[in-house]
C-alpha cells in the first residue's frame, strides 16, 4: 500500500515537473488562460447558486 502511494508520488511529481516546464514555456498564455478559467467558474458558481436558490 505505502510503495504503491509512493509510486503514485513519484509519477505526480514527475509529471508535476513537465508540466512546470510547459508552463514557463508558455507562461503568459497559461496565466491569462488561468486567469480566465477561474473568472468563468466563479461566473459558473454564481449561476449555479441562484438556480438552487428556491
Amino acid at each position: 500500500m505505502i510503495h504503491e502511494f509512493l509510486h503514485i508520488n513519484c509519477r505526480m511529481q514527475l509529471l508535476m515537473e513537465s508540466l512546470l516546464q510547459d508552463m514557463m514555456f508558455y507562461n503568459l498564455d497559461w496565466l491569462q488562460h488561468l486567469q480566465c478559467s477561474i473568472v468563468h467558474l466563479q461566473k459558473t458558481k454564481k449561476i449555479i447558486v441562484q438556480l438552487m436558490e428556491p
